[in-house]
């Protein structure tokens, strides 16, 4: 993502949290905005287009380690943003 969005910032919007049986359960929603550059995860993109991709991020901890770990964001919608005229 960061070879499409090389100039990105990511803004954390909210995050919440649960200690489960297996682990402390972690839920991180995020916003990450930058300008298109071709090429990384997005392709052949135009250059120069402001995009913001809205995800979340949720994280399963055994004490210090993130053992794992779950993203999704809407791509699509990032596409539409990038091809826009």
């Amino acid at each position: 993502m960061l070879t499409s969005l090389p100039d990105a910032t990511m803004r954390v919007e909210h995050v919440c949290w649960s200690d489960e049986t297996d682990g402390l359960i972690v839920a991180v929603r995020w916003v990450l905005e930058g300008t298109t550059r071709p090429g990384g995860l997005l392709g052949d993109v135009p250059a120069g287009r402001g995009v913001a991709v809205m995800g979340m991020t949720h994280m399963r901890f055994a004490g210090p380690l993130v053992v794992e770990e779950w993203t999704i964001f809407d791509e699509v919608a990032v596409l539409a943003q990038a091809y826009r005229g």
